[in-house]
This record gives C-alpha cells, structure tokens and sequence, in this order.
C-alpha cells in the first residue's frame, strides 16, 4: 500500500484573509454533485480504487454520518462557478483535532487555486473557532501532497489513540 503521511497545520486567527468568490458551506443537498467531482477527481489517479459517483456518494454520506469523526459542518465548504460545483473540502473531528476527509476539486477546474482557496476559508473559519490545528492523511505520489505542503501542512507522527 502506498505511504500515506500524516499532516499538520497550525491554524492562527487574524491572517490574510482568503478570497471567498464562489464558496459556500455545503449543504447535505450538495452530495451527489460532490459525489460527481469526488469520483472524477480521483479516476487515473494513484488513489483510484475505481469508485464510480454512486461508490462516491456512499463514501460522502458515510462522511457525513461520522466515519472519520464528528461532521465540521461550518468547514464543509464548497465552490461553485457558472451553476456547477467544481471543488469542496469536507472537516471532520478525528482523533481530537479538526481533519480533512475530503478536499475534491473536479479536474478540468484543478490548477486554479480552487483547493487553495477552499482549505484556507476551512482555516480561517476553525481558527476563528477556537482550534488551533488542521489535519490531513495524504498519499506521498498524490501531487496534492505538495500542495498541502506548501500551505504549511508538516509531516507528523501518527496520532495514538
């Protein structure tokens, strides 16, 4: 099984803000369209594990039911462009700190700066909450890795439970 790395990043009120054009929280009207873009986003890729949008749409609703923990539900946030949602990002509580279980941007949108955007809003918002770390597992290959490095995300040991 591919390596996948546990991430940490320290949340802090007060930075920059985010541009929020497009993003919205999700609702639970929002999951088969989610459902659309998670199993696209991830057709080809190294995580394929060959789910279709129905597969996918099981996943989120198992999300939303408490598989990775207690929903987030002010960080469950969507973007949307011209009628159609292109991205979201999904924070659960999982072992004690706030975690991504999904950040999902359709490909023809990727590149955009649409999950940039989205987990910096996720950011800002549990920070303004109170909480003071974002967690996340990544498969090292998936190029999202980098990403989420470059938004400060740090390598971690995995938590104990």
């Amino acid at each position: 099984m591919e390596p996948r790395p546990y991430l940490i990043r320290q949340l802090s009120p007060g930075g920059p803000p985010v541009d929020r054009t497009g993003i919205r929280t999700a609702a639970d009207g929002d999951l088969p369209a989610m459902a659309e873009v998670l199993a696209e986003a991830y057709r080809g890729t190294v995580d394929d594990e060959g789910e279709d949008a129905a597969a996918a749409l099981r996943e989120l609703r198992s999300t939303a039911a408490g598989a990775y923990g207690p929903a987030l539900r002010q960080a469950w946030l969507v973007h949307e462009e011209d009628g159609r949602l292109t991205a979201a990002v999904l924070c659960t509580r999982w072992q004690g700190r706030p975690f991504v279980a999904q950040a999902i941007t359709h490909p023809r949108d990727q590149r955009r700066g649409l999950s940039t955007r989205l987990l910096g809003t996720a950011a800002e918002v549990l920070a303004a909450a109170g909480e003071t770390q974002l967690s996340l597992v990544v498969t090292r290959r998936n190029p999202a890795h980098a990403l989420y490095r470059r938004l400060g995300f740090v390598e971690a040991p995995w938590p104990v439970r």
